[in-house]
């Protein structure tokens, strides 16, 4: 029986004719420090270069000086009129009416939403109004590990409307296609895969340039992960997974990332009781986390979701050797199905630290050149294409 996504290919780069001038409004929350704003921030300045007319529309510009917007990429402030201390998607919702005047006001040719959190409020946002292309960018599942029935039968019901809503979809990986709504569009003749790309060899001069990195404390196994410190990117698993191989093999866990004090405060707590205090460290946010990463023995993304993992393709850039989380969005993607790295079960503590102890082992699998794969020219050409045939 044929794949359900096997007729969902991803765009590969191709000569093409220059395109005519669009108006591009790619709308998102806000610039803080994700995957989803450097990969936004990277497509609003290739379309730029392209001749494009390319515009931000946010709800608030809040870590807009972290990024490398070029000039001509305009950046608008919506407002956000709901206290900063609700959820998020809560705020979203309550900036509709801001979102909708904006987008009235600068009548873009194509509207681009970026964030899957930003996907319905835009969508209601938008409703009736004419004469633009309405595309959405999906970079996380829609189901969630943990999700009751209520929970996602809700989402459900609401990504069915958001995606009916839009004119297509453009997905950062195949395996986002195999949700049900996801796979009616692409029935639809909706979909379209274009991956994140990454700059191969400008991390391996940022990681030649940079000061060596010992991870090792005495002779320990040096275990790298990196994210920010919240309930889904799954450390606790990691850190029992650290408790369970450093009984064959001396390891040290460095986790890179901010995020929650108290998840943090959560983190240590079960390094404490498990007796490994002094092979965990929590690092923190650093300046730049590539030389650390190309000093780990090994890397570890056990996160519970992801969309398209920028620093899974930095771990393939740097040839470290990899363990993933199943569940990571497009880590069974990147990694071939396991050819490249050892892919787990997120919440099999045990497991992972079998692999953890494989990878840094005379018989490791290790990334060879699956970088290449995901060159940032060909996947942010790909990506201007299909908004510019849209």
């Amino acid at each position: 029986m044929a794949s359900p996504v096997s007729a969902v290919r991803p765009v590969v780069a191709e000569p093409a004719p220059a395109p005519a001038q669009k108006h591009v409004l790619l709308f998102m929350h806000d610039f803080s420090r994700t995957g989803v704003v450097l990969n936004a921030v990277r497509l609003a300045n290739a379309l730029g270069g392209r001749g494009h007319q390319v515009r931000f529309l946010v709800c608030n510009a809040t870590g807009r000086a972290d990024h490398p917007i070029d000039p001509e990429v305009v950046v608008e402030v919506a407002g956000e009129p709901a206290p900063r201390w609700l959820p998020r998607g809560l705020r979203l919702l309550a900036a509709i009416p801001t979102i909708r005047k904006a987008v009235r006001s600068a009548r873009p040719d194509i509207f681009v939403s970026l964030g899957n959190h930003g996907h319905l409020p835009a969508m209601i946002a938008l409703i009736r109004l004419a004469g633009m292309r309405k595309l959405l960018r999906m970079s996380n599942d829609a189901d969630r590990i943990g999700d009751s029935a209520l929970i996602r039968g809700v989402r459900n019901i609401l990504l069915r409307w958001t995606i009916a809503a839009a004119d297509q979809l453009m997905l950062v990986s195949p395996h986002l296609a195999q949700h049900p709504a996801i796979r009616r569009a692409e029935g639809q003749g909706k979909v379209v895969i274009v991956p994140n790309g990454i700059e191969i060899e400008e991390v391996r001069r940022r990681v030649r340039g940079a000061r060596v990195y010992d991870l090792r404390p005495g002779r320990a196994v040096s275990v790298l992960a990196i994210g920010r410190l919240v309930p889904h990117k799954n450390f606790e698993t990691l850190i029992r997974a650290i408790a369970v191989a450093d009984r064959e093999r001396s390891l040290h866990l460095t986790i890179i990332g901010g995020g929650s004090p108290a998840y943090r405060d959560k983190l240590e707590a079960l390094a404490q009781s498990l007796g490994i205090e002094d092979r965990v460290k929590l690092l923190g946010e650093v300046d730049d986390p590539l030389p650390r990463l190309a000093a780990a023995d090994v890397f570890v993304l056990p996160s519970l979701r992801e969309g398209s993992s920028n620093v899974l393709l930095e771990a393939l850039a740097c040839g470290v050797p990899i363990v993933a989380s199943r569940a990571a969005g497009n880590a069974s993607d990147a990694l071939d199905g396991g050819r490249f790295g050892l892919l787990v079960d997120p919440l099999d503590s045990a497991a992972m630290a079998c692999a953890i102890l494989h990878q840094v082992g005379p018989d490791r699998c290790l990334p060879a050149d699956r970088a290449t794969a995901f060159d940032l020219d060909a996947t942010l050409a790909a990506a201007c294409r299909f908004i510019e045939a849209s």
